[in-house]
């Protein structure tokens, strides 16, 4: 789900936000978040993100959704 739609399921469940999730997917992938989604498995949650780096390699990174891992 995209993170414009996802504000009350961030809360309900207490997850860490987009904005952070956008910063530790950046440190993970060495470049910049070009997009992000909040996926759910039951109740697990991670966001998944498409990172463009610095030499121009695209990477999918997931950060959890709980504790920014």
């Amino acid at each position: 789900m995209p993170l414009g739609a996802a504000g009350g399921l961030i809360a309900k469940n207490k997850l860490i936000p987009g904005t952070v999730a956008v910063n530790k997917a950046q440190a993970k992938g060495g470049g910049k978040v070009i997009k992000i989604v909040l996926c759910q498995n039951g109740n697990s949650f991670v966001y998944r993100a498409t990172v463009l780096g610095n030499q121009g390699a695209v990477k999918t990174v997931t950060v959890n959704a709980k504790t920014g891992q």
